[in-house]
């Protein structure tokens, strides 16, 4: 199978199977570029993202910013199971969303100005639909 982009650097929408993308996967790459910056300012993880397989970066994903919600998986046109664990278990859009960007804020603790950490919640969308553009 060809990929696009570096692995550490692939949207969700890739991850999850979508073949019809479009240029907001650069701007989530753009967007882990930024965090590892980010990250890397705080001494923090730096090497968060370096992974070797598509299922790692999956869990990075969801560990670091979340699960995507039911609504979302659809957004992202997703064909596999990688990303799916949230609405296997159950759980609504509401426990899920409430979770959202938990851990990733966590390494930030007020370290980093507000509206860094709103573009940063901004550009890393799960869904390519809801994520910013350039």
């Amino acid at each position: 199978m060809n990929y696009i982009g570096t692995r550490a650097f692939r949207a969700p929408e890739l991850l999850v199977g979508n073949k019809f993308y479009d240029t907001k996967i650069d701007i989530w790459s753009a967007g882990i570029v930024f965090l590892k910056l980010l990250l890397g300012f705080l001494s923090r993880k730096s090497s968060l993202f370096s992974v070797t397989t598509s299922k790692a970066l999956a869990k990075v994903i969801t560990e670091l910013i979340g699960d995507p919600t039911k609504e979302e998986l659809v957004e992202m046109l997703a064909t596999n199971d990688l990303m799916k664990k949230s609405i296997n278990s159950g759980a609504t859009s509401q426990e899920i969303l409430k979770k959202r960007f938990k851990k990733m804020d966590s390494y930030m603790k007020n370290s980093i100005p507000a509206d860094c950490v709103d573009l940063l919640h901004k550009i890393l969308e799960l869904s390519p639909k809801r994520r910013i553009s350039a």
